[in-house]
């Protein structure tokens, strides 16, 4: 199960650029520019409500086919039963997971990822 909790932390890390999506989200329900983006990402995501998260980031961390598909072998290795991916769920957002978002202007953002996102992201 280490090998999952692993391939998913390493996944959930790696930089990615934020999605136009997520951006004209932020811009039009928080009324943050595009140049107060990365302050909002650093600074005010941790306050908003797990609905709220999962609304703004579901695009950004919803596994694309190819983000699947780097599990396949893990998956075609050890078959994980529902109790084991509650645990698998459990152990990640024990863990701080911090992902790095460019924004527009190349600069990057870390941020800790919700346990929403997480989840969001490990069960699909």
């Amino acid at each position: 199960m280490q090998e999952f909790v692993d391939a998913i932390v390493v996944e959930l890390e790696k930089p990615r650029p934020l999605l136009k999506q997520v951006v004209d989200h932020v811009n039009s329900r928080h009324e943050t520019s595009r140049d107060e983006l990365g302050e909002f990402l650093e600074n005010q995501v941790a306050e908003l409500e797990d609905i709220e998260i999962d609304l703004l980031f579901s695009a950004q961390f919803t596994p694309t086919f190819s983000d699947q598909a780097a599990f396949s072998p893990l998956l075609d290795a050890e078959r994980l039963e529902r109790g084991q991916r509650d645990n698998l769920v459990q152990t990640l957002t024990n863990c701080p997971t911090v992902a790095s978002l460019e924004t527009e202007d190349g600069e990057r953002h870390s941020i800790t990822l919700a346990d929403v996102t997480i989840e969001r992201f490990a069960r699909a």
